[in-house]
């Protein structure tokens, strides 16, 4: 049987650790090993993790000085002896299914990566959860096959946890993940240097993974400035990228989906961004390659048959270099939606 390697930062996750653990032990697959890092915890997180492995052995433990989540997931890597590699975070759950048919999808296409869905849970509204069902159906694409595809690709979004990774594809490709900043949207970049190297991949519509979101205890909740510009960073190296795969219509999904990410970052309560800075910083964001360009018509058909009016009309405006009719669209309709938890535009 296939070792499955499954990497968990913890960082003062005591009231949240017992139930991601749970959820792993939950697997209708059984031979894993879960590789749970404590980075510098000073909650008793650590003990935690402690008493899971007194009676689990396929849970190993390890304990580190504070380094950050990147140090800590290369940290896990190296310890990790699997044959697959799959991602926690330590507030998060898996649902029962996920190794085990995950698994088969890996092994059955030999596959670099197999990507499948998540779903959020807002915990902070008390509402029940809820996984959503789909007929659509697993795909698989290799070499040119993926870059034709890259929409429907990105639509499974650019995080870590919702992806089984294959060891040797990872190793084999010196890939880890980036610790020059603190504030690394680490998922991204690791997943931007796997595509440079990417040959085969399945695509898993079914749900697999709880994405528990907390006001006051998640990072992506928070303005962090330096975490902002590597979005943007992030963003224009993965258009040059794409551009060097010849993609046509796919890089406006691109466009616009990390345009409206800074739009949603840009309006959290503590940003500071007050109207002048906002437009200020639009005007920056415009010299970027992947914001420069405009869109043609057919390009705007393509986001008014696939994307919602809110986000063709921000891109719109923004092309247009309307820039206070962008930062109206925004707060009209950013503000009501993050005070929901609800971030879609």
């Amino acid at each position: 049987m296939e070792l499955i390697s499954i990497i968990m930062p913890v960082y003062n996750s005591k009231k949240y650790l017992k139930d991601a653990i749970l959820s792993i032990q939950n697997q209708t697959y059984s031979n894993f090993e879960l590789i749970a890092v404590d980075d510098g915890s000073t909650d008793n997180s650590l003990e935690i993790l402690k008493k899971f492995a007194s009676t689990d052995k396929r849970i190993k433990v390890f304990h580190k000085e504070n380094k950050g989540i990147s140090n800590t997931r290369n940290y896990g890597l190296a310890k990790s002896q699997g044959d697959y590699i799959t991602f926690i975070d330590n507030d998060d759950e898996y649902l029962p299914n996920l190794l085990k048919d995950n698994l088969e999808l890996i092994t059955k296409y030999d596959a670099d990566m197999v990507k499948f869905q998540k779903v959020k849970f807002y915990v902070d509204n008390n509402s029940d959860l809820v996984i959503p069902k789909t007929k659509e159906k697993v795909l698989f694409f290799q070499n040119d096959e993926i870059w034709q595809n890259f929409a429907t690709l990105y639509h499974y979004g650019g995080t870590i946890w919702n992806i089984m990774y294959k060891a040797d594809f990872l190793k084999k490709n010196n890939i880890t993940f980036c610790e020059k900043s603190r504030h690394e949207i680490e998922d991204h970049r690791f997943n931007l240097d796997c595509y440079y190297h990417l040959q085969k991949i399945v695509l898993n519509p079914q749900c697999y993974y709880v994405w528990k979101l907390r006001t006051a205890h998640s990072t992506s909740g928070k303005f962090i400035y330096e975490r902002f510009l590597n979005i943007e960073k992030e963003g224009n190296d993965l258009y040059k990228f794409l551009k060097t795969k010849n993609i046509g219509l796919d890089w406006t999904k691109v466009k616009v989906s990390y345009l409206i990410n800074i739009l949603v970052v840009m309006n959290y309560d503590n940003s500071g961004f007050n109207h002048r800075l906002f437009i200020k910083h639009l005007k920056e964001l415009k010299q970027l390659d992947l914001f420069a360009r405009k869109c043609t018509k057919k390009e705007y058909a393509y986001l008014k048959e696939n994307e919602s009016l809110m986000r063709m009309l921000a891109c719109f405006f923004f092309d247009k270099k309307c820039y206070n009719t962008v930062y109206g669209l925004s707060k009209l309709k950013l503000r009501k939606d993050i005070k929901k938890n609800n971030r879609r535009f």
